[in-house]
């Protein structure tokens, strides 16, 4: 059975004709073709609502009146594609979403899904999708929904790739391989170019593996499958492990660059991947070296003394490394043999302060219940003496009265 969503990935072929058309180095024979192209697909969807209509158009030779933009009659159409198409993500999701489908389809429907969401740029979005991925066995399914997982597995990568996060993609594609020997074998069919993931992979393990790992990283699986794809990993690594940094940096930005410029989803990273690894070589030197001249961090890196400058003095401040930048030169801030200890003694200063503040508080906290139990005990006495006084003049009283009643009686006697 036939993929019923795999038409959706189709309008991917619209983003990169219109990235190629838009590339610097693109000549006018190149962009017409690229045009042509574009106007032949929409024209075979009988829907021409695209966001990047003119600029095919402009590009094309044609003129406005020779290309016909009447939309499919309400029958004949894929409302769906057509939304993919014109960018309204949002309404082709809720579409897909609410279609109906058969149980042995469900990968199909989330790797549609997760498709649309790539090409919005919604990459969070994929990464929950990536939920049900877990625990999922390859072996259990074939077909059209194996090769769906695949695809979204791939899509996994690829978002945290395209955020930035080369350690979370890395740690992916080196699990997926373990799983999958095969794995960079069934991505060509996805919206995804096979280069374009061998490069995703690549690129990514080169940036988040530390320095010192890269000799054990060689022996892992997902390096000895992206060898087996490309020349690129070896042709990095060698000169890293060496400290031939100047090699390196000669290949990687002319080379990989070069590679990299005309895959749509590789680009948007590629700058942030050069300062990351560009940082790595700082951090490297600056951990060796007591003294470092940036004309020569420039030197070897072929990057521009001003960059070079920033670039690591914003490393010194995020990091907050004890070195400083004087003039041309990097070096280790000096220090006196008390700093130290004063350091030391101006915190214990303020823990004491802050001990001393409290023992105030709790001082005068007893002072103040002192000072109102005495304040209790005095009132205590007075209304005690009160009672008593009171008590004393009623007793007078009433020996008086029985004086009184004595003297009554012996009057009477009498």
């Amino acid at each position: 059975m036939d993929n019923p969503f795999s038409q959706y990935r189709k309008p991917i072929i619209l983003e990169r004709l219109a990235y190629g058309i838009n590339q610097a180095g693109a000549t006018q024979k190149d962009k017409k073709r690229l045009a042509l192209t574009a106007i032949k697909y929409l024209k075979e969807q009988k829907y021409t609502n695209s966001i990047h209509w003119d600029l095919f158009l402009s590009n094309s030779g044609l003129k406005p009146g020779d290309v016909t933009t009447t939309n499919s009659d309400d029958g004949e159409r894929d409302v769906i594609l057509e939304k993919v198409i014109a960018h309204e993500y949002a309404d082709a999701l809720r579409m897909i979403e609410s279609k109906d489908i058969d149980q042995k389809q469900y990968f199909q429907k989330l790797e549609c899904i997760a498709n649309v969401h790539m090409l919005a740029k919604d990459y969070h979005s994929i990464q929950e999708l990536g939920n049900y991925l877990k625990d999922v066995k390859l072996n259990d399914f074939n077909g059209c929904e194996e090769q769906s997982i695949r695809y979204l597995r791939v899509l996994l990568c690829a978002s945290y790739f395209s955020e930035g996060k080369f350690f979370e993609c890395s740690s992916h594609f080196s699990e997926y391989v373990a799983d999958d020997n095969t794995f960079f074998d069934h991505t060509s069919g996805s919206i995804f170019l096979k280069k374009e993931v061998i490069l995703m992979a690549t690129i990514s393990s080169l940036v988040a593996i530390p320095l010192d790992n890269y000799s054990t990283f060689l022996y892992l699986t997902i390096a000895s499958r992206i060898r087996s794809e490309s020349l690129i990993m070896s042709k990095c690594m060698e000169p890293l492990i060496q400290t031939r940094f100047k090699d390196f940096f000669k290949y990687w930005n002319v080379t990989v660059a070069e590679t990299c410029a005309p895959c749509f989803f590789v680009i948007g990273q590629w700058e942030f991947a050069q300062l990351l690894m560009r940082c790595k070589i700082y951090f490297f030197y600056l951990r060796i070296s007591t003294r470092l001249e940036i004309s020569y961090i420039s030197k070897i890196l072929n990057v521009d003394e001003k960059q070079t400058r920033d670039e690591i003095q914003y490393l010194i401040d995020s990091t907050g490394l004890n070195i400083q930048i004087v003039d041309d030169v990097i070096s280790y801030k000096n220090k006196h043999v008390f700093q130290d200890a004063v350091e030391t003694l101006k915190v214990n200063e303020l823990r004491l302060e802050s001990i001393l503040a409290d023992q105030q508080k709790s001082n005068a906290k007893l002072k103040d219940e002192v000072q109102q139990s005495i304040i209790n005990n005095e009132e205590s006495m007075e209304e005690t003496v009160r009672r008593e006084q009171a008590n004393a003049i009623d007793q007078q009283l009433y020996l008086n009265e029985e004086e009184d009643d004595d003297d009554i009686a012996m009057d009477t006697n009498e």
